[in-house]
């Protein structure tokens, strides 16, 4: 599992290496929940080039859906998954 944040490389380049992954917009401010995704999730792939993907949100990423979700639990946040990518 990698933490990206404020890398956008390191997160484009996780993505193309992980199609079968998922990935987290964690949400560090306020009391909104984290949302899981499917790495090819249409909101996060492919990711828009004018766009600072890590900086707003870090990202927690895995190939293991149970790893990232005990990982996100574990740092205080909640979860909700995406009603597109369906990632359950």
């Amino acid at each position: 599992m990698i933490y990206v944040k404020n890398d956008e490389d390191a997160y484009a380049r996780w993505l193309d290496a992980n199609a079968s992954g998922f990935v987290v917009n964690m949400h560090t401010l306020g009391k909104n929940k984290s949302m899981l995704h499917r790495a090819r999730c249409i909101h996060l792939y492919p990711p828009a080039t004018s766009k600072e993907h890590t900086v707003t949100f870090p990202k927690a990423c895995s190939n293991d859906l149970q790893e990232v979700r005990e990982w996100v639990l574990a740092s205080g946040s909640d979860i909700e998954p995406c009603t597109s990518c369906k990632p359950e």
